[in-house]
């Protein structure tokens, strides 16, 4: 995630849904390894 802090301190926090869908999304490759409590 530290793309989206480092693009948080360049163009400061996008406030609106317009704002956020226009910023740039890195792709992704490999999805996340996520692992969940057997409940």
């Amino acid at each position: 995630m530290d793309w989206l802090i480092e693009d948080i301190e360049r163009n400061g926090p996008a406030t609106t849904t317009d704002e956020a869908e226009s910023r740039p999304v890195p792709s992704f490759e490999v999805s996340a390894e996520r692992e969940c409590p057997a409940g």
